[in-house]
C-alpha cells in the first residue's frame, strides 16, 4: 500500500510543477473554486449554480473541469491540506501531593503539534509563497558605493552566504 500511495503522491507532485493551480485548469477556474468554497453556499445551492443556463452562456464555464457539485469537490478533495496535527500524550509528576501516599500525583497532557520538516515542505510547495522565498543571499545596499549594508531579511545577512 506504501509504494500505490508514494506513486499517488509523486503523480501529484509532477501536475502541479505543470499546472500552478492544479487540481483546477487555471486561475479563472481557481478564483470561481475559491469563491464557491469561501461564499457559505450549500453544496445544494452550489449545484444549483453550477448548472444555470446563465453558466452555460458563459464561454468559461464551457471548459471548466467541473460542471456539477460532484465533479466540482472531487477537485477539491485533491486539494493539499497541509501537514497533519500529531497528538503526543505524556505524563509529569504534578504540584498536588497524594493525601494517602505522600507523592506527588502524576498528571497526563496532552502535546499537539505539527511535524516541522512537513510544515516546511508545505511552504516551499505552496505556490502562493514562490514570489516570496528565497534561497540565494543577496546583497542589498542604502547608498551607491556600497558602505552601509541593508540587513532586514534572513538571506541579506553576512551569516546566509556561509550557510
Amino acid at each position: 500500500m506504501e509504494i500505490y500511495t508514494r506513486h499517488k503522491a509523486e503523480q501529484k507532485a509532477i501536475k502541479q510543477k505543470k499546472n500552478l493551480w492544479y487540481p483546477f485548469k487555471d486561475a479563472k477556474e481557481w478564483e470561481l473554486a475559491k469563491w464557491l468554497l469561501a461564499s457559505s453556499l450549500s453544496q445544494k445551492k452550489i449545484d444549483r449554480f453550477l448548472k444555470l443556463e446563465t453558466m452555460s452562456l458563459n464561454r468559461h464555464h464551457q471548459h471548466l473541469s467541473f460542471k456539477n457539485k460532484g465533479g466540482f469537490f472531487k477537485l477539491v478533495d485533491k486539494l493539499s491540506r497541509g501537514p497533519r496535527w500529531k497528538c503526543e500524550m505524556f505524563a509529569a509528576d504534578g504540584d498536588v501531593v497524594d493525601e494517602r501516599t505522600g507523592k506527588r500525583k502524576v498528571q497526563t497532557f496532552e502535546l499537539w503539534k505539527w511535524d516541522p520538516v512537513e510544515c516546511i515542505k508545505e511552504l516551499i510547495g505552496n505556490p502562493a509563497f514562490k514570489e516570496h522565498i528565497q534561497y540565494a543571499p543577496e546583497h542589498t545596499f542604502k547608498d551607491h558605493e556600497g558602505l552601509k549594508p541593508i540587513v532586514d531579511e534572513m538571506w541579506t545577512a553576512k551569516q546566509w552566504v556561509r550557510i
